[in-house]
C-alpha cells in the first residue's frame, strides 16, 4: 500500500482511531470490509491525533456501530472461481428507552483464487453494544474475531513469460502457481475487543476515553521462485515457513475543551495514550526441486527446513499531544504538538541472547491554515512532521532507526454554495527518512531501511452528488518520487540513489459512477 509515492507498511492503518500494530512478518491489514461502517483517508495536520503517522497519512477503518433503528439484513452472493460468500447485519435497541443498543455483523465465503491451488475462505464475526445512560453519556464495546485460511497468491514470475514473450513465444496464464500444492499456507487468526467512553460534563469540557485489546496468529509457508534459470523455463525454487503470534492494548485518553479568548474561538485538546505489545516471529527455510514454468510438474520433496529468525519482541510507547483549533472570523488555525516516547526490547531465541534495548524519543509538530470565503473556496498550507519507532534487527543484524519525516503542503478546497459536491487540489513536499522495506527479489522475508525517499505531487479530487440520482468521484494524482539516501543500495550493492522506488506510478486516476432511483416501485435500486 503507497500513499502519496510512499510505502505505508509501517504504522498506517489504524482501527477505530487507534493504531493497529504490525511485526516483521505480518499486519492487520485484511479486515473484512462488511464490518466497517466507513474508511477514513487522513493526510498531514488531520493525522496528528492519531499518534505516531507517517507523513502521508492513515487509513482508519471505523467498525459499524449500533442504531436506534431495527435493521435486519441478509445477503448471499456468488462470484468467480467457485466464490459463495453469506452476509448478515442486525441492530436496534434492547430496552423501551433505547439506551441500550445492539449490533452483529457476520460475514462467510469460501472459494478459489485466481492462482490455482490457492483457496479463499473467511468466517467474520463482530458483536456491538451502545450504552447510553445520558444525553452527555456513551459507552460502546466493539469485538470482532476473524478466520482466514488461503494460501500464496504471490508468485514472484519473471518478466519472461509474463511481460515479454517466453519459450516458442509463449505467455504463462494468469493462474500459474510455481510453489507446491501440498505446502501451501497462509493462515491467520485475529481478533480484538475494546470501548469508547465519552462524558460532556458542560459547555466547555468534555472527555474520551478508547482502549482495546488485540490477539493475532500468524502461519505461512509456501515454496517461491528464486530466479528463471535458462530459456527453457527452468526455474530456481526455494521453501520457507514461518508465523507470528502478537497481542497487545492501546489505551487513548483525552480531554476536550471548547472556549473563547477574545475574537478567537477554541477548540483545544490534550491527550495522552499507551500501547503495549509483545510478539514473537519465527521463520525457518529449505531447498526444493527446480520448475519448469511452462511444463509444470509438481511434487518435488523439500529438505527439512531450518530455522533462520526467531525473536521474542516487547514494545511500548506513550505519547503526549495537545492540538489547539482556532477560530477568527473566515480563518482557521490549527496548532499541535506531540512528544513521544518508545521504548523496544528483543530477545534472539536462536542464541539465547537479548539485542541491544531500543529507546527512542522524539517531538513533532503541525500546523495548518486555512481560510474559508464565502463563495465556497478554501484555500490552505499545512505543515507536519513525523516519527515511527521501529523495532528489532534488519537482515544484517543491525538495529533498525525510527522513521521520520516532513511534509509541505498547500491547496485549494470548493464547495459551490447549494451544491452537494466539492473539489480540491493540492500540492505535497514530503520526505521520509529510515524506510523500513520487507521482502526482495526472491527474498520476501528480508528486512532493510532504505534511507531517505522524497515525493511530490499534485492531487485533484471531485465529488458530485446530483438531485437526478447521479453520485460521481473522480481523482488524479500526478508524482515525483526519488530515494535521495547516498548510502541506499540495492541487494547486489549497486546504489540506489536518484531511482524511483519498486511499484510507484507517476500518475493515476480513478472514476466512480452511481446512479440511484429516487421515486417510484424501483425506489432505492442502484
Amino acid at each position: 500500500l503507497q500513499m502519496r509515492g510512499i510505502s505505508n507498511s509501517s504504522g498506517v492503518f489504524y482501527k477505530d482511531g487507534l493504531q493497529l500494530k504490525e511485526s516483521n512478518f505480518t499486519l492487520f491489514t485484511a479486515l473484512d470490509s462488511y464490518g466497517a461502517e466507513r474508511y477514513e483517508i487522513l493526510r498531514g495536520p488531520a493525522s496528528v491525533l492519531y499518534g505516531q503517522v507517517s507523513p502521508g497519512g492513515i487509513i482508519n477503518y471505523v467498525s459499524k456501530r449500533p442504531t436506534e433503528e431495527n435493521l435486519r439484513e441478509v445477503e448471499l452472493g456468488t462470484g468467480s472461481f467457485n466464490r459463495y460468500e453469506g452476509k448478515f447485519d442486525f441492530s436496534g435497541a434492547v430496552n423501551a428507552d433505547k439506551s441500550l443498543l445492539f449490533r452483529l455483523t457476520g460475514a462467510a465465503h469460501t472459494g478459489d483464487t485466481q492462482i490455482d491451488f490457492v483457496e479463499d475462505d473467511r468466517i467474520f464475526i463482530a458483536p456491538a453494544l451502545t450504552w447510553k445512560p445520558d444525553a452527555d453519556t456513551s459507552l460502546i464495546i466493539l469485538a470482532n474475531y476473524q478466520r482466514d485460511r488461503s494460501g500464496w497468491a504471490m508468485q514472484y514470475l519473471p518478466a519472461y513469460g509474463t511481460i515479454r514473450p517466453g519459450r516458442d513465444g509463449k505467455y504463462l496464464p494468469n493462474s500459474m502457481f510455481v510453489g507446491e500444492p501440498d505446502f501451501d499456507t497462509y493462515n491467520n487468526d485475529q481478533a480484538s475487543i475494546g470501548y469508547e467512553f465519552d462524558h460532556r460534563f458542560n459547555e466547555t469540557w468534555q472527555v474520551r476515553q478508547h482502549a482495546r485489546y488485540v490477539y493475532l496468529k500468524h502461519y505461512e509457508e509456501g515454496v517461491f521462485g528464486g530466479g528463471l534459470l535458462n530459456d527453457a523455463g527452468d526455474y530456481s525454487r526455494y521453501a520457507d515457513a514461518g508465523g507470528t503470534r502478537l497481542s497487545g492494548v492501546t489505551v487513548d485518553n483525552q480531554a476536550q475543551a471548547d472556549f473563547d479568548t477574545g475574537p478567537l474561538a477554541h477548540t483545544l485538546l490534550v491527550g495522552l495514550d499507551y500501547k503495549r505489545y509483545t510478539y514473537r516471529d519465527y521463520a525457518s527455510g529449505g531447498s526444493v526441486g527446480d520448475i519448469n514454468i511452462f511444463d509444470p510438474v509438481y511434487g518435488s520433496p523439500i529438505t527439512e527446513l531450518a530455522p533462520y529468525t526467531d525473536t521474542d519482541t516487547t514494545q511500548s510507547q506513550v505519547g503526549l499531544y495537545a492540538q489547539d483549533q482556532i477560530k477568527l472570523g473566515n480563518w482557521r488555525l490549527t496548532l499541535g504538538g506531540r512528544q513521544d516516547w518508545a521504548d523496544a526490547k528483543v530477545h534472539d531465541n536462536l542464541v539465547g541472547a537479548f539485542d541491544p534495548r531500543q529507546k527512542d524519543d522524539a517531538f513533532t509538530g503541525r500546523a495548518g491554515l486555512l481560510y474559508l470565503a464565502d463563495n465556497g473556496l478554501a484555500p490552505y498550507v499545512s505543515y507536519s512532521e513525523s516519527f515511527q519507532p521501529v523495532s528489532g534487527p534488519d537482515s544484517n543484524g543491525n538495529p533498525l532507526v525510527p522513521e521520520t519525516g516532513k511534509q509541505y503542503e498547500v491547496g485549494l478546497k470548493y464547495q459551490p454554495v447549494g451544491w452537494n459536491s466539492f473539489v480540491t487540489v493540492s500540492a505535497f513536499d514530503l520526505t521520509r527518512q529510515n524506510v523500513v522495506r520487507y521482502g526482495g527479489v526472491g527474498r520476501p522475508d528480508d528486512i532493510f531501511q532504505t534511507g531517505e525517499i522524497r515525493s511530490r505531487g499534485i492531487e485533484l479530487e471531485g465529488v458530485a452528488s446530483l438531485d437526478s440520482g447521479f453520485d460521481f468521484r473522480a481523482a488524479y494524482t500526478w508524482l515525483d518520487t526519488e530515494i535521495t539516501s547516498p548510502t541506499s543500495v540495492n541487494e547486489d550493492g549497486t546504489s540506489n540513489q536518484g531511482n524511483t522506488p519498486f511499484g510507484v506510478p507517476a500518475h493515476a486516476a480513478s472514476l466512480w459512477a452511481n446512479y440511484t432511483v429516487g421515486r417510484g416501485r424501483l425506489e432505492g435500486l442502484g
